[in-house]
């Protein structure tokens, strides 16, 4: 796979004086290497199950450095990775009534990452993963109402990890012409009025 746009992206971000951020041009496409095993059972509940493993040696990482004269730290991208991830998913949909269904899907990951960072042998590995659920009610033809709720677990770096955060959203939708267009409105996270990112 090759690198995104804003990770080749050379421009740097001072937007923040204390934390600066750039792209890296220079940066190689990176080669995985991926072995799955998937179970599916397409009956009235389409149910299916897999596990894998993926492993490379020139994943792209975002490194970050800390300059202790000018009190800045810098980001930047880096053909550094070397991770191997165990993992396992699963998706299930289930008509519980003819107008009321439920799905589900999740993803669960045990990942080791590991890199140099300022010649310095840098690693980090643990759990992550994540879960969606939604419920949709079939009011009448055309008209459906859906509830979505779903976890994200902490987000593993080379150096470090995010926090663990939890969403949720109410959508309503109208069939205009049958198959082909539909109108939809939807609400996310109403009751929350801040998500902290750390």
């Amino acid at each position: 796979s090759r690198p995104d746009i804003s990770t080749l992206n050379p421009f740097v971000d001072r937007s923040n004086p204390d934390f600066t951020s750039t792209g890296n041009p220079g940066l190689r496409p990176v080669v995985s290497n991926n072995l799955q095993l998937n179970y599916n059972m397409f009956k009235k509940i389409i149910f299916s199950f897999g596990i894998n493993y993926m492993f490379d040696n020139n994943n792209i990482l975002q490194v970050s450095s800390y300059n202790p004269v000018t009190d800045v730290t810098s980001t930047i991208f880096e053909n550094i990775g070397k991770d191997r991830n165990l993992g396992a998913n699963f998706y299930l949909n289930y008509p519980i009534t003819a107008n009321l269904n439920f799905n589900a899907n999740g993803s669960l990951n045990y990942l080791h990452i590991q890199g140099y960072v300022d010649t310095t042998l840098t690693k980090n590995h643990g759990f992550q993963g994540n879960a969606f659920g939604s419920l949709s009610y079939k009011i009448n033809p055309g008209w459906r109402l859906t509830i979505n709720d779903g976890y994200n677990t902490r987000y593993l770096t080379l150096q470090g990890n995010s926090n663990s955060f939890n969403f949720y959203s109410f959508n309503i939708s109208k069939e205009i012409i049958k198959n082909k267009l539909t109108f939809s409105a939807g609400v996310n996270n109403p009751f929350t009025k801040f998500r902290n990112y750390v």
